[in-house]
């Protein structure tokens, strides 16, 4: 419970403080069929907190869909497209991503290896590789219950080269969950962003709260 009372005051002082912050709301809908693979559905919007703190102005909404599919004990591969809208602009992104799941100290953790092409609005391709690792701990007991807390953090690097502009990216955060039924939960938390643009030798931050519902059906 203490981890979920840090993660919302660590959202609100991002909000109060940061004039570069803003707002990631999302939904996982996963619908499984036979032989262990599942069909995901994804959206999700950026919204950006402007300087006043008053204010939100939206940025982008990512539709993303996948094709999972169970390949050993502990290992998932999902195969899917992403469709992007910013200005009314449709930008397609083609995504692999590899799952392996393991079990550290009692803690539920996973590796996630990525590899996406972005086709920009101006047809330039962009290729990112990403690494994630995250871990989740109940907080009331030796595994998550109905209407009971745990706590999720994640670190993830991002590698992005387009056409000759290379930049790193590295991603943290801290959610607080609650498992509301068998099939759904939801989780809140700040996340902050630090991105190198290698090419300029130029560093940009940007802190978000992140609000995620997950569904199974």
């Amino acid at each position: 419970m203490r981890i979920v009372l840090i993660s919302i005051c660590l959202c609100y002082g991002v909000l109060a403080s940061s004039q570069s912050s803003g707002v990631l709301p999302s939904a996982t809908f996963a619908f499984k069929m036979d032989e262990g693979r599942k069909l995901i559905s994804k959206i999700e919007q950026r919204t950006n907190l402007n300087e006043d703190a008053a204010l939100l102005s939206h940025e982008l909404v990512d539709f993303a869909f996948f094709v999972s599919k169970q390949v050993g004990v502990n290992k998932v591969w999902n195969t899917g497209v992403q469709l992007r809208t910013i200005d009314e602009v449709l930008i397609p992104r083609f995504i692999q991503q590899l799952v392996i799941k393991e079990t550290y100290f009692g803690w539920s953790c996973s590796h996630r290896f990525v590899w996406d092409l972005t086709r920009d609005a101006d047809s330039i391709y962009s290729n990112r590789v990403r690494y994630r690792f995250a871990g989740l701990v109940p907080l009331e007991g030796e595994k998550v219950d109905l209407f009971e807390w745990y706590a999720k953090g994640s670190i993830e690097v991002l590698n992005r080269l387009k056409a000759s502009e290379l930049s790193l990216e590295h991603r943290y955060s801290l959610l607080g969950g609650m498992k509301l039924s068998s099939s759904f939960r939801v989780e809140i938390g700040p996340e902050w962003r630090s991105k190198y643009d290698i090419s300029e030798s130029a560093t940009s931050n940007k802190f978000w709260i992140r609000l995620n519902f997950y569904k199974t059906f």
